[in-house]
């Protein structure tokens, strides 16, 4: 019973390793987006550190 605990555990992490690969150009796009409206506002409060 264990050893098929062992199995199923790592099926699952290989499951979510392979999402994570799928997912990442999405998440990559997301945190670029929001990296980009976050500079664009500190540029607006202040000009002339955020160059």
């Amino acid at each position: 019973m264990v050893y098929l605990k062992k199995i199923w555990n790592a099926i699952i992490s290989v499951l979510k390793s392979i999402w994570q690969i799928i997912i990442w150009p999405y998440t990559k796009i997301k945190e670029e987006l929001a990296f980009r409206k976050k500079m664009k506002e500190l540029k607006k409060r202040d000009p002339f550190i955020y160059k």
